[in-house]
């Protein structure tokens, strides 16, 4: 719905297949839990990539692609909006470069 103050959410049903595709969990699983992670320059470039807002919702993907990367496994189904599968992509891209 859109109007006063209000807006559609956008969502997203993805398969185990897809979300192994679209989310990135393991890279982001690996960098946050590496040596990397506390380094001067990591620190330096997530404040200059994440909003602080963004920087709120990674904390809770980062606890999410930890259980799917070391605890339950990926679910058979994941529903999620597009903007937060942008901000998986997002930080998967900044992962990726640390």
């Amino acid at each position: 719905m859109t109007g006063e103050g209000r807006t559609m959410k956008v969502m997203l049903q993805l398969e185990r297949e897809d979300i192994y595709k679209e989310i990135p969990f393991g890279v982001v699983c690996e960098a946050r839990e590496g040596a990397r992670w506390n380094t001067a320059r990591r620190k330096r470039l997530w404040d200059e990539t994440f909003t602080e807002k963004e920087k709120e919702a990674c904390t809770r993907l980062f606890r999410q692609a930890r259980t799917w990367s070391l605890v339950k496994g990926v679910p058979e189904q994941l529903t999620i909006s597009v903007n937060t599968l942008r901000l998986w992509q997002k930080l998967g891209n900044f992962c990726a470069c640390l």
